[in-house]
């Protein structure tokens, strides 16, 4: 979780006091000291407050180190999700400060277990088909694509991982040329991270969160994600693809999901390996054994490492999704 100074975490108390006072009857809530704030768990590049009011309580949302750009493209996301109602409530946002005061969504029992209800999964599948009838998001940065290339860049120089870093891209770059070629592939708003902890189950409707790493690319990439970080079997991803849809997929919709996930499996390879090596402090571990990817999966959901390191255990992450390209 991002560490922040008295200095910001004094910006984050009057700022959010006095945004959640507008929506809230407490105005005298900062003279009797009746606000309690609560830093909240989760959030690689975010500070997240929660805030309580006699009456109300909202989340702040804080990227003191996003630029202007990419927190605009996350709020907009934020608020096109908002109106369609697969997203928390967005009351106030200061861009210069690069924070967002939100609607507070009681913790629920969303989990793995959760998403294998095939009720859940088909609401899942509605709530992609809004996210993906969202208007163009206007502050739209660098593809995903681009992205992974930066990544791999930054990744050169690590001996102990070029080859299998040098694999994940080829796939990458493949799949790219090959979802080109089909005549049906399109692309949307994505959301781009939907792990377990981005989705919320609020009186069964689906919201999502944090959507930093929203994009504009073909609509199989959310559900490929989805359903990796959900360990879905083959019988879910087709209640998955088949609910979104509307109906039965077609041969080359097929294709594209199939495409779309193995270039999945490369994404999160690279991305695992871009956290192992900013946070490695001690040597990895490359003849320990692996268990399979649906294990670490599931750790992750669950925040625990098994006595690993953060490094060592996106380091083996990214090696049992890379092995999952090889079945």
């Amino acid at each position: 979780m991002p560490h922040f100074t008295e200095d910001i975490r004094l910006k984050i108390y009057y700022i959010g006091i006095l945004s959640a006072c507008i929506f809230s009857t407490s105005i005298k809530a900062m003279d009797n000291k009746t606000a309690k704030l609560t830093l909240l768990s989760g959030g690689h590049s975010s500070v997240n407050v929660l805030i309580e009011l006699p009456d109300a309580r909202y989340v702040l949302r804080h990227r003191e180190k996003a630029s202007k750009e990419w927190f605009q493209r996350e709020l907009f996301a934020m608020q096109e999700a908002a109106k369609l109602g697969i997203g928390p409530i967005i009351f106030h946002s200061l861009p210069n400060d690069r924070l967002i005061l939100m609607e507070y969504v009681s913790p629920n029992d969303w989990s793995i277990q959760q998403a294998h209800r095939e009720e859940n999964c088909m609401r899942v599948a509605v709530a992609l088909r809004k996210v993906h009838s969202m208007d163009k998001n206007p502050f739209l940065g660098p593809s995903r694509n681009e992205i992974m290339e930066d990544f791999y860049s930054e990744l050169l120089p690590v001996s102990e991982i070029q080859e299998n870093t040098a694999l994940a891209i080829a796939i990458i770059r493949r799949g790219n040329r090959e979802l080109a070629g089909i005549s049906s592939s399109r692309s949307v708003n994505t959301h781009n991270d939907l792990n377990p902890g981005n989705i919320l189950l609020k009186n069964d409707n689906i919201l999502f969160i944090d959507w930093e790493g929203t994009n504009y690319e073909d609509p199989f990439y959310d559900l490929c994600y989805f359903a990796i970080f959900h360990n879905y079997t083959q019988e879910l991803e087709h209640l998955l693809i088949c609910s979104y849809l509307g109906r039965e997929a077609s041969v080359e919709e097929l294709v594209r999901y199939a495409i779309a996930k193995r270039t999945t499996f490369a994404r999160i390879a690279l991305s695992c390996y871009i956290i192992a090596a900013r946070s490695k402090t001690d040597p990895w571990e490359p003849s320990a054994s692996l268990e399979d990817l649906e294990t670490y999966v599931a750790m992750l959901a669950e925040g625990r490492y098994e006595g690993l390191s953060s490094s060592e255990f996106f380091y083996r992450f990214a090696r049992a999704a890379l092995l999952r390209l090889l079945i």
